[in-house]
């Protein structure tokens, strides 16, 4: 089973200045995104085409 997170979890990485890369497209990242996140996608928008996202 996969273990959930909690609000104090990502507190915590923030507090420590953690890097957080948020692997979304980048329009999701820009309709909202964790402060300080960096955005690199997984794929690029010919790759999202094919697989149909």
């Amino acid at each position: 089973m996969q273990e959930r997170h909690t609000e104090q979890d990502y507190r915590a990485l923030l507090i420590a200045d953690t890097p957080i890369i948020d692997v979304r497209a980048p329009i999701e990242f820009e309709q909202g995104a964790m402060p300080a996140a960096i955005n690199l996608p997984l794929m690029n928008n010919d790759e999202r085409a094919a697989v149909g996202t």
